[in-house]
């Protein structure tokens, strides 16, 4: 809104409480957004953007339409439609708090596609894939826990003759109304399985403690959760009519409800821990009765906010109330009063990002910010002011969160952890929260452009993000996480989350099979007329396809294009049959450019029992998700898999289990760093598992296009790579690397750079690596290394970043042994590192060298020094550490051989019972302590690799 100043005197003059508020929204850029918009006053309106004519993405607010905040990306989500037969809003619009700028990720679908699939639920869109525009009131809720947004919502506004005609012919084909879900990681809309409720022209919202989103109608209150999910009733009794809104009090635990169209101002409140929903007395102070009103709870002040229209005559204006559960009392911010009434609108929301409450007003949109504050508000900077909880994608085996804090500027709050499996009762302490750096470097910065404009996932302004992972869980378990935030300087909090492990990817029931044999085209894909050829396999595929790839060569002149996606519940499968091996053959030696398989922003894709070769890039799925690669050979290449780009929000979930990738390096390195690679990704919640990597550069390869998070790395085996076992480099939080067998390779397990972390390696066996068990080079930050075995020539564990920093690196009950020199060699600075209880031998010079100073011995160090002055270090004779006689590598350059390995250890070995417990790393020990390395003393050898019924390693399929 732009004024003149004879209009500008007027309506100042008419609405006087607005006076600061004109005050602030003098400032604008160019596109209309505020200058200075983190330097908000306390308690005023501050209109933050506003599209107006001029604007590129304009676009009309919907009234009818509902909205929530994404707090993982950073963004305001309108989603609903007036509908009443002539508006067809159904794509959701963000509005990025960042960069202040509106999206949608489609256009909004044409009244022509409208239809009633198979299964009886009204779809629009050319594929069918998106609801129909609907009515969603104060019904849109973010999952955090799962990163989508639900609709509990079916618009009976469109029943034929109400306000429309238009769906007379479609209606009565209507036989379910589901609940559908928005998944913004994969940009897809999934209606869930069984019977909705319709929280239309009613409210919902999200319990983020149970993760459960909670619908008040009525007669009652609804809950959504379970596996699969399902509504279920959770009580008798309700208290209003339709237009109400509501908000969850996380710091109470209740579900506060308010408006009616019966025009009252009562409360209601919903407390799920006893089930007891009721009518609050609240005698004294209240809001002006009103309907459809902007409703959320604001962490900063603990209480949830309501605004409320006060039309009086000529004079209307949108008050800002607080109300507090345990004094059931309201109070009013008499300074945030908008000089206008806001009407029919439900789109308030909290940014925890940014520590703000915003408002869309329209129909032109427009953003408005109000940070509160109160005398409860800790004043201290000191003070930490806890955000949402970040629950991260999960794998079969670890879980991890996030979790934003302010303040803390003296840096002495710590999140404890503490976590049990559903339904038992003891909890099991855990690693406490890691506390990533404060600032990016340079280098961050600029590959965070690959993350999809979605804020970084480890910084935050004002504060520090907090990250950290629970391991060695079981898959497909629902597990309870306990987080407790101390603080001496106030701000503490405990919040419990419901987690879930992911399963195995299963091939679901009901696929469409079809046949593809070698050939040059034609088919219909039945079984008497199989596809000929893969180029016409590919170009018919869709969405719940089974292909069976039937034996021999499958010659590929160009590049096979994957031009489909699958979904989660129907992906596409391309499997050799059983009867012969299934070839994918390029033609090349591995030299030649070009790209066998390109398979780019395709989601739900599986390969699996398939040989591929010939080609330089075997597959390429840049900003691709959820793709299983299982039991297949790659050989004859120079990348196996690539696909980065995508960053954190675009590229999750990939599965990528059993294979064998084969190169043509040769043991030991002559040429320098070789390109070849087996696996190369970025994103989050990927799981790369029982592979085996032979003769590579890398066997998994780290890359800065789009970063790694929350993935897991773990029982592969890996042996003679050139110059990495596992690159975890640019990696920033919560990437587990564990229980790997890596022999012969220039490092181990790479982090160079970890930005930011945690990372975690733990009980990996890692033989021979010529240069360092662990590479923590480029200012690495944040790495946790706990009980890995490392064997090899020379020193134990040499550190040499030059004179780069090493920051935060945690080390406990490592074995690391040597054949001489000194026992931890490190250059550059080592910063706020805490190296205890690791056992070491073999080395002949010194115990270890730091910071530039030289510490001769294990006892000197334990002294007093800066280095494993705590417990201290376990000095381990070599000779007699394991049952077999197992000893370090005589020569850097032989190849070994894993099969003649055995790093079990001698019930008289010096690493024994001297270690120290490490919460959850260390569960299950047996003696008095935790034994230092990978294996504890009785355990039996691992598996690595390709489990069995996994192909032999590769050979030349065109002979």
């Amino acid at each position: 809104m732009r004024f003149g100043p004879v209009l500008l005197v007027a309506w100042l003059l008419a609405y006087p409480n607005a006076i600061a508020l004109a005050a602030e929204t003098a400032v604008y850029d160019r596109h209309g957004t505020v200058l200075g918009a983190n330097a908000f006053p306390s308690n005023r309106w501050i209109k933050l953007h506003e599209i107006n004519a001029n604007s590129p993405d304009r676009f009309q607010r919907q009234e009818h339409g509902g909205s929530c905040f994404d707090s993982k990306r950073g963004q305001i989500v309108l989603f609903g439609s007036d509908t009443h037969g002539k508006d067809w809003h159904n794509s959701p619009r963000f509005f990025d708090t960042t960069t202040t700028t509106w999206s949608q990720p489609y256009s909004d679908d044409d009244f022509k596609t409208y239809s009633v699939n198979e299964r009886g639920i009204g779809v629009a869109g050319p594929m069918g894939e998106h609801p129909w525009a609907m009515h969603t009131f104060g019904a849109v809720v973010y999952d955090s826990a799962r990163d989508e947004l639900i609709a509990p919502i079916f618009d009976d506004h469109l029943v034929p003759g109400r306000f429309t005609g238009l769906f007379r012919d479609l209606w009565p084909r209507v036989r379910r109304k589901p609940t559908w879900v928005y998944r913004f990681a994969a940009k897809q809309w999934m209606p869930l399985a069984g019977d909705g409720i319709n929280c239309f022209p009613y409210c919902a919202t999200y319990d983020c403690d149970r993760q459960v989103v909670v619908g008040v109608l009525p007669d009652g209150i609804y809950e959504l959760a379970g596996e699969p999910r399902a509504w279920r009733k959770a009580t008798l009794k309700g208290f209003f009519g339709w237009h109400t809104n509501c908000a969850y009090d996380r710091k109470n635990k209740a579900v506060v409800v308010f408006g009616s169209n019966e025009d009252r101002n009562d409360i209601a409140a919903y407390f799920p821990a006893t089930g007891e929903y009721r009518l609050m007395p609240t005698a004294g102070l209240r809001p002006p009765p009103d309907q459809h009103n902007p409703m959320e709870f604001c962490p900063d002040v603990g209480k949830t906010v309501v605004l409320v229209d006060r039309v009086d005559g000529k004079h209307e204006q949108t008050e800002t109330w607080l109300y507090d559960v345990p004094q059931d009392t309201w109070t009013q911010v008499s300074g945030a009063t908008l000089p206008f009434a806001c009407g029919m609108n439900y789109n308030l929301e909290y940014d925890g990002i940014h520590r703000r409450l915003l408002l869309v007003t329209g129909p032109q949109p427009t953003v408005w910010a109000l940070r509160l504050e109160s005398s409860r508000t800790p004043s201290s900077e000191n003070a930490a002011r806890p955000e949402e909880i970040q629950v991260e994608p999960a794998t079969m085996h670890c879980l991890s969160v996030r979790w934003p804090v302010l303040g803390d500027a003296n840096g002495n709050c710590v999140v404890e952890v503490q976590h049990r499996k559903k339904g038992e009762a003891t909890w099991k302490r855990d690693l406490p929260l890691f506390r990533t750096l404060a600032q990016a470097t340079p280098e961050q910065r600029a590959l965070w452009a690959f993350d999809n404009g979605s804020l970084p996932p480890d910084r935050i302004a004002g504060g520090r993000l907090f990250a950290g992972s629970i391991v060695d869980l079981a898959p497909d378990t629902e597990y309870e996480a306990r987080l407790t935030l101390k603080d001496p300087d106030g701000g503490g909090l405990e919040e419990t989350v419901l987690l879930r492990t992911r399963s195995e990817p299963l091939e679901p029931e009901g696929m469409r099979i079809r046949h593809v044999v070698p050939g040059n085209g034609g088919g219909t894909g039945e079984g008497p007329d199989p596809f000929r050829g893969l180029e016409t396999a590919f170009a018919a595929a869709a969405a719940g396809d089974l292909f069976l790839l039937h034996g021999g060569v499958y010659r590929v002149g160009g590049t096979l294009e994957l031009v489909t996606s699958g979904t989660e519940r129907r992906p596409i499968v391309f499997r050799a049959a059983g009867d012969g091996a299934a070839v994918l053959d390029g033609g090349g030696d591995g030299e030649n450019q070009g790209r066998l398989i390109s398979a780019n922003g395709r989601r739900n894709i599986w390969l699996e029992n398939l040989t591929l070769q010939g080609r330089e890039y075997l597959i390429v799925a840049h900003e691709s998700s959820h793709l299983v690669v299982r039991r297949c050979r790659f050989q004859k290449m120079t990348k196996g898999i690539v696909g980065h780009n995508g960053g954190y929000c675009k590229s999750q979930g990939h599965f990528f289990s059993d294979n064998v990738f084969s190169g043509p390096t040769v043991w030991p390195r002559t040429k320098g760093i070789e390109e070849y690679a087996g696996i190369c990704v970025s994103g989050a919640g990927h799981e790369i598992c029982y592979n085996r990597f032979e003769h590579l550069g890398d066997g998994i390869h780290g890359t800065g296009y789009g970063n790694l998070s929350a993935s897991d790395i773990h029982h592969n085996d890996i042996h003679a790579c050139t110059d990495d076992g596992i690159e975890t480099d640019y990696a920033e939080t919560n990437v587990r690397v564990f229980r790997n067998r890596i022999v012969n390779a220039a490092h181990g397990v790479s982090a160079q750079p970890a930005q930011g972390g945690p990372l975690y390696f733990f009980r990996n066996l890692i033989y021979n690596a010529t240069y360092s068990p662990f590479k923590l080079h480029n200012h690495t930050c944040g790495v946790f290394v706990i009980h890995n075995t490392c064997l090899r020539a020379g020193s134990p564990w040499p550190i040499q970043p030059g004179r780069e920093t090493v920051t935060d690196v945690w080390t406990r009950n490592n074995l690391f042994l040597g054949s001489g020199h000194i026992g931890l060699d490190t250059s550059g600075r080592m910063t706020r590192c805490d190296f205890d209880g690791d056992g070491y031998g073999g080395f002949t010079g010194p115990f270890a060298g730091w910071n530039g100073t030289t510490i001769q011995s294990v006892l000197s160090s334990r002294a007093g020094g800066p280095l494993y002055s705590g417990v201290g270090a376990v000095i381990v004779t070599p000779a007699t550490c394991f049952a077999q006689g197992l000893v370090p590598p005589t020569s850097p350059e032989g190849e070994y051989q894993a099969a003649s390995l055995d790093f079990r250890l001698d019930a008289d070995s010096d690493a024994v019972d001297r270690g120290v417990i490490v919460p959850n790393f260390s569960d299950g020990f047996r003696g008095r302590a935790p034994d230092l390395g990978a294996h504890e003393l009785g355990d039996e050898p691992r598996d690595y690799g390709p489990r069995s019924g996994c192909p032999l390693p590769a050979e030349d399929h065109r002979k």
